[in-house]
């Protein structure tokens, strides 16, 4: 199963249906979220429209901290994930946004 984002199924002003004029594109496929979780350090790399390639992050053992108040920023190992504002189950899940 894909994600698709496009949208040929718009509705025309007066509410009647409108039937597309053509089929689904390669290039309006989409990719389901990487949800990223605590482990040793892991990375997918997938091809992009154009040749181009994403990097995406599987799993993190480390993170960049900075220090508002004195600017310093450092490199620190994430112990575990203990509260995740994005979404409820990605606490319990431990998974990193």
């Amino acid at each position: 199963m894909s994600v698709w984002h496009g949208d040929l199924h718009k509705r025309k002003p007066t509410g009647g249906k409108r039937n597309p004029y053509r089929g689904k594109r390669k290039y309006e496929m989409g990719s389901f979220p990487t949800e990223t979780v605590l482990g040793e350090h892991k990375t997918r790399v997938s091809r992009r429209r154009g040749g181009n390639i994403k990097v995406r992050l599987v799993s993190a053992k480390w993170a960049n901290v900075s220090d508002p108040e004195t600017g310093e920023t450092k490199r620190v190992e994430i112990i575990r994930v203990i509260k995740n504002p994005a979404n409820v189950d990605y606490d319990r899940r431990g998974v990193i946004t």
